[in-house]
């Protein structure tokens, strides 16, 4: 697989890049199916190709079997987005025919899809089988019983949604399945072994250190103020009439409309003495500043140079501002590839 001008600029970052060993392709002896999953969307695709040969929203009507309160459930979602009641709006089956998985959902076990029980998990196996089922039958055509599967995984990745991933993808028979960290999968497509992930996701923003390939986990830090907070803002200027329009909307909005100011204050408030944030509740920059600070001496300097943003939400003027606060540390802040691009030169180099 040929690099892009953009990789080899990207492998440059680190000087340890001859320390990979990487594979020549003719000597694979197993293809891949890359499955990316977030919230909101679904990415798939063989590995080998520098993009990926599917993508779509999890709300596409054709996965989601709307009842007879559909119409009721409108208004009352309309009500609930128009007055910002957005932890009311996450209980309402309407809303999850958008979202693949909140958090919230972490309370349901495993054991009750097991028993058969009609729970919110029956439902998103359901909808996992429909979508994987379309795919790869419809929309990648390619036979299962050939390709083992590479999913890149979120830093907090609901243990059930795992569990239901396996149940699907072997009912539909893939050969073998595989998680592995996203964190690690930026590093691999950076072609460097030490860095901090920046992960912009749904639920918050995880700040991550990873240290000769492995995730220092008790260094993490985490903030509760993630892109859906930016994403539900546009509601206050749209109009909302037809439901299945209306996360299009949000996406655009927050990924093209948002002023600095407002992704400023969603995601770096300034510090108030009078009303100080709750700890779940801090600043990006400052989580950061302090994470830097807390590590080891010895590998500081190595890791704060590294700071990689993560893409799969676009965020308008987040790198921008995170290098303006925290620029007098000496941080080098970069933009990796694609979570789905490093999954595939992963697969690609990585795996015979």
């Amino acid at each position: 697989m040929r690099c892009t001008a953009k990789q080899t600029e990207t492998r440059m970052l680190d000087e340890e890049k001859e320390g990979f060993n990487y594979k020549d392709r003719s000597t694979r002896s197993e293809n891949f199916f890359i499955l990316q999953l977030d919230h909101l969307r679904i990415r798939a695709g063989r590995s080998g190709v520098q993009y990926c040969e599917f993508q779509g929203y999890i709300n596409d009507k054709k996965w989601n079997c709307l009842d007879s309160s559909y119409m009721t459930s409108l208004e009352t979602f309309k009500y609930l987005l128009k007055n910002q009641l957005f932890k009311d709006l996450e209980k309402y089956d309407l809303f999850n025919q958008h979202i693949l998985w909140t958090y919230d959902k972490s309370s349901y076990t495993f054991q009750h899809y097991l028993l058969g029980a009609s729970s919110l998990l029956c439902k998103t196996t359901s909808k996992l089988e429909r979508i994987l089922f379309d795919v790869y039958k419809n929309q990648i055509i390619m036979d299962s019983y050939d390709y083992g599967v590479i999913i890149p995984e979120p830093f907090f990745f609901p243990s059930h949604l795992k569990q239901i991933l396996q149940k699907v993808l072997l009912d539909l028979r893939f050969k073998s399945i595989q998680y592995i960290p996203e964190s690690l999968l930026y590093c691999f497509g950076s072609g460097i072994r030490n860095a901090i992930i920046v992960d912009v996701s749904w639920e918050g923003v995880y700040i991550i250190p990873v240290y000769d390939l492995r995730v220092l986990n008790s260094s993490v830090k985490a903030t509760n103020r993630g892109y859906k907070i930016l994403h539900y803002s546009g509601s206050r200027t749209i109009d909302v009439n037809d439901f299945d329009s209306v996360f299009y909307e949000l996406e655009k909005y927050a990924a093209y409309s948002a002023s600095a100011e407002e992704v400023k204050g969603i995601f770096f408030p300034p510090e108030d003495n009078e009303h100080p944030l709750d700890d779940e509740e801090q600043s990006v920059s400052k989580l950061l500043m302090e994470l830097v600070q807390e590590l080891p001496i010895d590998i500081r300097k190595e890791l704060q140079n590294k700071i990689l943003v993560t893409n799969k939400f676009l965020v308008p003027h987040f790198r921008e501002i995170l290098q303006e606060e925290v620029g007098s540390i000496g941080t080098k802040i970069f933009s990796p590839l694609d979570v789905w691009q490093c999954t595939s030169l992963y697969a690609d180099y990585f795996l015979s």
